[in-house]
């Protein structure tokens, strides 16, 4: 379901949100009002060279996002917001 169906989908229902992982973003401060967003705990930062992984948690589930370059400004046991667009949200009904 795109985003613009999601008024379809009954108040109350269980969904499943599917994001690409090149969609999400990871932030030190909150993304500006209005973008989707999580805070996370940044539970490992694992330097490919190239790329980064941060391994984040909300509760029992598990992010990992991939940055280019090193990430500055995030320390591992730290908090952090993971946002994205909201077109890049795809909602499924369970």
């Amino acid at each position: 379901v795109l985003p613009s169906h999601a008024a379809l989908i009954e108040s109350g229902a269980l969904v499943s949100i599917m994001i690409r992982p090149e969609n999400i973003h990871l932030h030190v401060e909150p993304p500006a009002s209005g973008t989707p967003a999580l805070t996370v705990k940044i539970e490992r930062i694992i330097n490919y060279g190239d790329t980064t992984v941060a391994v984040c948690l909300r509760g029992e589930v598990t992010f990992r996002v991939r940055v280019l370059g090193h990430l500055s400004g995030i320390e591992e046991q730290e908090s952090a917001f993971l946002s994205w667009a909201i077109k890049d949200a795809h909602i499924i009904p369970q």
